[in-house]
């Protein structure tokens, strides 16, 4: 069978990343930086690669299937990362602070799966988030969902919501209502799989009494605005799901100190893929997407499965589905800066002192192939985002400036190139 692979080709789930996209990426990833660091996060980067059982540590079945494999020269199993949290509980388990010290950490990576390519999603795909380790209790959730809800909104989407969930409230109520161990389990599997309808399944053929089906189908789909807090008050049937309740409760009063409470929504069923969390569980939506964002939660046990216990709330934001997002709503940044094409006709001296003045004053300069008239170059950069054109004017330092969106021409001197462009 003949190959349909080519030198030009990439593997499948692999794409370039083209200069315009880059840029409006790169430009969306220094916004959010730029609210994780007023919170006081710091950057952190690790290996691309590690150990396997290390990056498969708590991470479920489905995510440790997707895990690129290779061997070391060792014979060591290693894997690419396929999320950031993991990596980041194994080096402050080591480095990070003393215990009842707090680690605000951030990071911008690719990160790799072994899935089907989907929309918004390929098999390398870039995750920018962060995690907040040593603080526990609703104060520390309400923050980390406080930075997702600012970092959405600095980015300039209006339109979502962060849709949050206990998973542990799921578990306490299926323990109330005197649910075997089995069946908890798989019903959290077959919501993992985001297999509702053979979770209903599940709990209509179980021995459960037929109100406790009843409350449980029920939970299944209880979600909405903070009203739905107190509609849940009805599942909380022991010490365990009325604390859960009441530190949900905590944190919306939180969220609502900042005005943002419209952003959120509460979603009774959710339950995620990665098996470490232990609290709260968000995802981020927005209403043209028909995948999340981002996502996150709190896992107070990771760490310590590679040395000592601090507990830890954290999010990732999908960068390639958040430039979806903004695309769609037309509220993509593009790159207004002032560009100057420099045309140096014959005269390359004048060229390189004149493109010289011009970055000097600020501005990105290119220049023009050697010897090209005027309209040919106009012709060449058309549809770019060039704002003058300069170009020598004689052999005694005059230039001049042309101004493309005023369509206006002014002479100068080298020297006084700043003076001109505005």
């Amino acid at each position: 069978m003949e190959s349909t692979r080519s030198f030009s080709s990439v593997p499948a789930g692999l794409r370039d990343i083209l200069p315009a996209e880059a840029e409006e990426r790169r430009a969306i990833e220094a916004e959010l930086r730029q609210v994780f660091e007023s919170w006081g996060y710091r950057e952190i980067m690790t290996p691309t690669f590690e150990y396997f059982d290390s990056l498969a540590i708590e991470a479920g079945n489905t995510i440790q299937s997707e895990i690129f494999r290779f061997f070391d020269v060792d014979g060591s199993l290693l894997g690419l990362r396929p999320e950031m949290t993991t990596p980041i509980a194994r080096v402050v388990s080591k480095r990070g602070g003393p215990q009842g010290s707090i680690d605000r950490l951030y990071y911008a990576a690719s990160v790799f799966r072994q899935e089907p390519p989907q929309r918004g999603q390929r098999r390398e795909f870039s995750q920018v988030g962060l995690e907040l380790i040593g603080s526990t209790g609703p104060a520390a959730d309400a923050e980390v969902v406080l930075v997702l809800i600012e970092s959405l909104l600095k980015s300039k989407l209006k339109d979502f919501k962060i849709a949050i969930g206990r998973v542990d409230f799921l578990t306490a109520s299926l323990t109330g209502l005197g649910a075997q161990k089995e069946l908890i389990q798989r019903v959290q599997s077959l919501l993992t799989d985001k297999d509702l309808v053979e979770a209903k399944r599940a709990i209509t053929a179980s021995s459960l009494p037929q109100g406790a089906k009843d409350d449980v189908l029920g939970l299944f789909s209880l979600k909405g605005d903070i009203s739905a807090l107190s509609r849940a008050e009805r599942y909380a049937k022991d010490e365990a799901s009325v604390k859960i309740l009441s530190e949900l409760k905590s944190l919306a009063e939180k969220i609502s100190l900042y005005g943002l409470e419209d952003f959120v929504a509460f979603d009774f069923g959710m339950v995620k893929d990665f098996d470490y969390y232990t609290g709260i569980v968000f995802e981020a939506y927005s209403p043209n997407l028909g995948f999340p964002i981002g996502s996150g939660g709190r896992y107070d046990n990771l760490i310590s499965e590679f040395s000592s216990a601090r507990p830890a709330c954290g999010f990732a934001l999908g960068l390639e589905r958040l430039h979806i997002a903004l695309s769609e709503a037309k509220l993509l940044k593009r790159n207004g800066e002032a560009r100057v094409l420099v045309v140096p006709f014959n005269d390359a001296e004048a060229t390189f002192l004149i493109s010289k003045e011009s970055r000097a004053a600020g501005f990105k300069t290119e220049i023009a192939p050697l010897g090209r008239s005027l309209d040919d170059c106009r012709e060449l950069f058309e549809g770019t985002n060039f704002k003058f054109i300069i170009w020598p004017a004689s052999s005694n330092g005059e230039i001049e400036i042309l101004d493309i969106k005023e369509d206006k021409t002014t002479k100068a001197k080298l020297g006084g190139i700043k003076g001109v462009l505005t």
